[in-house]
């Protein structure tokens, strides 16, 4: 058995939009089913006034929100906050660069191209502590329990707040996502057959 890893930088070629919003956001990307976890990214914004004050959250892609996320929302206070955006790949390049923070609260993944598509675009990102990503992600600096709010709540206030801390996460994730190139994909693709 050979472990070839997924690449991560076709971003990298792609023009961006100018999507930059008047509030800053947190970056949400993708699906929102039971087990990608966003309600526990919900919950822990609604928690933190002093987050949900300076702050968005963006949901990009994964589809129209349902009648239930909606009155989730509601339920919290927090349903003006919530921003639903579609777009193409030049759209969530521009909203990964303007980003404060990217969340991927997920509890099960088999990759998570996003997760390298947010450090390879330079954008500040936390990440649930499960096997994947302690197997492509090398430092800590990057995890939360997906369990616990108050983790998750410490952890973006960690970044949101401290300049410091974010450059450490927005350095260390670009050097990262360095290893997970296309062409290293298809080179070491290849060279299996040969």
């Amino acid at each position: 058995i050979s472990v070839v890893y997924n690449g991560a930088d076709h971003l990298n070629f792609i023009t961006t939009k100018n999507d930059k919003k008047e509030k800053p956001y947190i970056l949400y990307v993708g699906s929102r089913s039971k087990y990608k976890n966003f309600r526990l990214l919900v919950e822990s914004y609604s928690k933190s006034k002093k987050i949900n004050d300076n702050f968005n959250i963006i949901c990009f892609g994964g589809g129209r929100f349902t009648k239930d996320e909606i009155d989730h929302f509601k339920k919290f206070n927090i349903l003006n906050k919530i921003i639903l955006v579609l777009g193409d790949d030049s759209s969530l390049k521009a909203h990964y660069e303007n980003a404060s923070l990217f969340v991927y609260p997920s509890l099960y993944e088999g990759f998570g191209i996003s997760v390298l598509e947010a450090m390879n675009s330079g954008c500040p990102t936390i990440v649930s502590d499960i096997s994947v990503f302690r197997e492509i992600l090398d430092s800590e600096i990057f995890f939360f329990n997906p369990k616990i709010h108050e983790d998750l709540i410490f952890n973006m206030e960690k970044v949101l707040f401290d300049n410091e801390n974010k450059k450490k996460l927005v350095s260390i994730g670009k050097k990262l996502s360095e290893k997970y190139l296309w062409s290293k994909c298809y080179n070491e693709t290849i060279s299996l057959y040969y």
